[in-house]
């Protein structure tokens, strides 16, 4: 689908990213927080901190969040920055927000202050609202005053006026923050309703935006996304929601990402991400249709050989056709099995070969780097397969896969595309197998016997298993434990990542006088001191572990060193990669006794 004044948001759950770019909104981001952007009419309203004007210090402004509002140009970037009214921020924290259609109405997230015991003053979320009355905002009232013993947060109001949807942790739910609405009934809103098992879960919910009024846009950090929090969408009927689904790649990341919101622009999106590479930790980001360029002439090369002999073959007819279906271009290869076709730039076409004895091949294609065209005879048999990680049910590319024939005494290779798909033209009635191999995995081989029709296979590779002892065990020695991985910020391990803790509570069963520490380390990124508490919490997850396995925990002492011993240059200050960051959040087994 091709980005023009549609659906966005259809593109981006169908993963067609090709027609769009993503943008940091360099004229509002800074090192402090940027989130949660809210369109109020023509213009944007968002979340920020870091900001000196109307605090009496820097470390106030960096403590506080205000609302700002800023300017969509005409690139649809975002430009320029206001403080909201007066009335609007405070001294506490506002947050998140929503506006009537007609802009005279806005819900928005602020701190409260609650008697907590001993008289201690207890903070929580929960949702104001305030109108405009001659260009004036009316003081803010509290929507839940006689409910502040919990929080609630982040509103989205529907166009009519009379359903919103919020985020909350008070009793009663799924999880620690689920998704609720309620709804205005002869000028009173109703209790609140829970969204439901749907949307809502063990984890937190947060974050919701409403895209249409079917559809809600909202954040978790469930199991099995990407990282950090993910943006999902939901189906809404009646209010509450009958299905879900998690967003793809590139819009969510390994990191932090919240608050999707469609642009009065209908071919345009913004939403909030702490990924890396931004201007400070959450930045807002655009979602943009990529500039069409003017189409130019390209030279597009074809070579044509054929499939077994890998023998290139002369006057073999191209025929070029567009997509639909008008012909562009026809011509012969030369004697080398070349030819060249003058075609437009990022236009796609297809093309078509025909030559005596051997089978027709097209497909689609994009002028861009050599072709090369394998024909099938027409005396041989097709055999078409792919290579998949048989535990992750994933294509494997770039994997030597080698047709061995015993009629010919020949040996064909080739090499899986992206999709891990790879093609040979076997002789009639000729014995064959393939063998295969690819690093990490254990080799393979599958007998073919004699084909009279075509096939396609499955290659199922099976992943090597590598122990964790590449020494031998003595006392004061390290066992680093390398496959083991946690979100940012997080100690909780990855589902499927135990394996290497399945083999150490195998280790420590077999040799049952062993006595280890459990030493883990983060990353450089978050707070010296926080990163020791998390590696600590990190080492005492795997603890767990172990002890669920069956391994006693008197023979595990456990310790966290935070970022103090990196493996690499990623140090404070330092801009690395997830990959670099990851491999210095690791779990050291140090063997205290045998």
């Amino acid at each position: 689908m091709t980005a023009q004044n549609n659906d966005i948001l259809s593109d981006i759950m169908n993963g067609q990213f090709n027609d769009y770019e993503i943008i940091n909104q360099s004229g509002i981001n800074t090192s402090a927080l940027e989130f949660s952007p809210c369109i109020y009419l023509d213009s944007l309203v968002y979340v920020a901190n870091g900001r000196t004007e109307g605090r009496k210090s820097k470390s106030q402004a960096a403590s506080y969040f205000n609302l700002y509002k800023t300017y969509i140009d005409q690139e649809n970037h975002l430009v320029g920055e206001t403080p909201l009214s007066g009335v609007l921020n405070s001294t506490f924290h506002e947050g998140p927000l929503t506006f009537n259609k007609e802009g005279t109405e806005v819900f928005f997230t602020r701190n409260n202050q609650v008697e907590g015991a001993r008289n201690q003053k207890k903070m929580n979320l929960s949702i104001f609202t305030s109108t405009k009355v001659n260009g004036i905002w009316s003081k803010p009232i509290e929507l839940f005053a006689s409910n502040n013993e919990f929080s609630f947060c982040h509103p989205s109001l529907n166009s009519a006026g009379d359903r919103l949807y919020f985020s909350s942790n008070m009793p009663g739910g799924y999880g620690n923050y689920d998704l609720y609405f309620i709804e205005k009934v002869t000028g009173i809103w109703s209790s609140p309703i829970n969204v439901g098992s749907v949307v809502n879960t063990g984890d937190n919910e947060l974050f919701p935006n409403l895209l249409s009024d079917e559809t809600l846009s909202f954040s978790s950090n469930r199991p099995n996304g990407l990282g950090g929090l993910d943006i999902y969408v939901a189906e809404l009927k009646d209010g509450k929601a009958y299905s879900t689904e998690l967003l793809p790649e590139p819009l969510n990341s390994g990191s932090d990402d919240i608050s999707l919101v469609i642009s009065p622009d209908p071919s345009v999106a913004f939403f909030t991400s702490s990924r890396p590479g931004g201007a400070g930790q959450d930045d807002i980001y655009a979602i943009l249709p990529k500039k069409q360029k003017p189409s130019t002439p390209v030279d597009q090369s074809f070579v044509v050989m054929d499939s077994i002999k890998l023998k290139r073959l002369a006057n073999v007819t191209i025929t070029i056709s567009t997509d639909d279906g008008n012909p562009v271009y026809s011509g012969l290869t030369d004697r080398n099995g070349s030819l060249k076709a003058k075609l437009l730039e990022g236009k796609s076409y297809k093309y078509e070969t025909t030559i005596l004895g051997y089978k027709k091949v097209q497909n689609n294609f994009i002028p861009g780097q050599e072709m090369t065209l394998r024909l099938l005879s027409d005396a041989c048999i097709s055999l078409k397969g792919v290579a998949m990680d048989k535990e992750k049910n994933k294509p494997l590319p770039n994997i030597e896969v080698n047709l061995v024939l015993d009629c010919e005494d020949e040996v064909m290779t080739r090499i899986t595309d992206g999709s891990g798909v790879f093609e040979f033209c076997v002789p009639q009635d000729c014995r064959s197998f393939i063998s295969s191999r690819a690093k990490d995995y254990y080799d393979l081989k599958l007998n073919l016997a004699t084909m009279t029709e075509e096939k396609q296979i499955t290659l199922e590779f099976i992943k090597e298993q590598v122990s964790i002892l590449k020494d031998p065990i003595k006392v004061g020695g390290t066992i680093i434990l390398e496959n083991i991985y946690y979100d940012f910020n997080k100690s909780t391990i990855r589902p499927g990542t135990e394996r290497e803790l399945n083999e150490l509570a195998t280790l420590l069963e077999q040799n049952p006088n062993m006595e280890i520490k459990l030493v883990a380390h983060t990353d450089s990124r978050g707070d010296a001191k926080e990163n020791v508490t998390l590696s600590l919490s990190r080492a005492q997850e795997a603890k767990n572990y172990l002890i669920s396995k069956g391994v006693g925990g008197d023979k595990i002492s456990i310790e966290g060193r935070g970022e103090t011993q990196p493996r690499n240059r990623c140090k404070d200050g330092v801009n690395c990669t997830e990959e670099e960051h990851q491999y210095n959040r690791r779990m050291e087994v140090i063997i205290k006794k045998k």
